[in-house]
């Protein structure tokens, strides 16, 4: 087995034990009412005044600011946290069941690298597209590039504050120096 089938096989793996279990939670009524309430909502605030027809040509000037304003201060607001507030540890962090897949395999640690830096792209693009979905009606006229837009800048900002992880362990090894 390959490492790229093996980390397709531990993805879908674990997505599909995923979402079985969040359906076998659908079971109890506490969860289940849990789930209504918050689909209700999403559909009350979101998807009800969503209109996949094409832009909105009549935003106000004013709501186009704040939409643009809100994603450069929540950019601020990341590269500010990852390096003051984030966490002394490396954020290249494995869980168990990519432990217990990958280490014993042949795997060189160039591969478990872009394992992990692939894994938080994805989640990138993820984030991107909700963007698209939510904002870039509002901000862009051209939802596509708006999408490459923002993928660009949250995987820039991924990998940032990864790096950033790693500075402030390595800072935080030197002690009361590198606290300075």
């Amino acid at each position: 087995m390959s490492f790229s089938s093996a980390v397709v096989f531990l993805w879908l793996a674990s997505s599909r034990n995923r979402l079985r279990l969040q359906l076998q939670r659908l079971r109890r009524p506490r969860y289940l009412v849990g789930a209504l309430v918050g689909l209700g909502y999403v559909y009350s605030i979101f998807l009800r005044r969503l209109e996949f027809g094409g832009t909105l040509s009549n935003v106000p000037p004013g709501v186009r600011l704040f939409a643009e304003l809100s994603l450069v201060v929540s950019a601020l607001v990341t590269v500010f946290s990852a390096w003051a507030l984030g966490p002394d540890r490396p954020s290249l962090t494995f869980t168990e069941s990519e432990v217990v897949q990958l280490f014993p395999a042949p795997v060189t640690r160039r591969s478990l690298l872009h394992y992990k830096l692939a894994r938080g792209l994805m989640g990138a693009g993820a984030g991107a597209l909700f963007a698209s979905l939510f904002v870039g009606r509002l901000v862009s006229p051209a939802p596509g590039f708006f999408f490459l837009g923002a993928f660009l800048s949250l995987g820039t900002l991924y990998l940032h504050s990864t790096a950033a992880s790693f500075m402030r362990t390595r800072w935080g090894e030197w002690g009361t120096r590198g606290l300075v």
